[in-house]
Parts: C-alpha cells; structure tokens; sequence
C-alpha cells in the first residue's frame, strides 16, 4: 500500500473517531424511557407478545392446593379402625 492511500485511510479513520467521540459525549434529553413508552402503543403483534409471556410465567407458578371439605374427618383408634 502507498504512503498516500494509508494518508488517506488515516484521515478517514481520524474523521470517524471524532464523529464518534462528538455522539457518545452528547447526552441524550431526558430519561431514556420516557423515549420508549408508547412506542408500542395498539401494536397486536406486540400485545400477543404480551399475553404469551404471561401464559408462560403463570405456567411456572405453583398450581393452588384444593381445598379440603369442610367436614370433619372422623378420628381413628389406635387400631386405625373409626
């Protein structure tokens, strides 16, 4: 490769570098979220997302006892006989 062309290729780098230094240093207005709420505002595709993600999580969730009869049980002897 020729002096030139690496000349060149080094200006072009330097020029990217200081691009990228100027957008990093700029701090965006505001909090991030309120960048994102509502982005996703009516969109089905996204709230079918939704809806299965908690089907899934609410299958990971422990299934609740039955409760039992409100009878009381009759008591056994020691024999196991009532």
């Amino acid at each position: 490769m020729k002096i030139a062309e690496m000349e060149a290729r080094i200006r072009s780098l330097e020029t990217a570098v200081k691009e990228l230094q100027v957008s990093v240093s700029q701090k965006p207005n505001g909090h991030w979220l309120d960048s994102i709420i509502g982005k996703f505002a009516g969109d089905e595709a996204y709230s079918e997302i939704c809806r299965l993600g908690q089907e899934y999580r609410d299958s990971l969730r422990p299934k609740p006892k039955l409760k039992r009869s409100t009878k009381p049980q009759p008591k056994s002897n020691a024999n196991g006989r009532t």
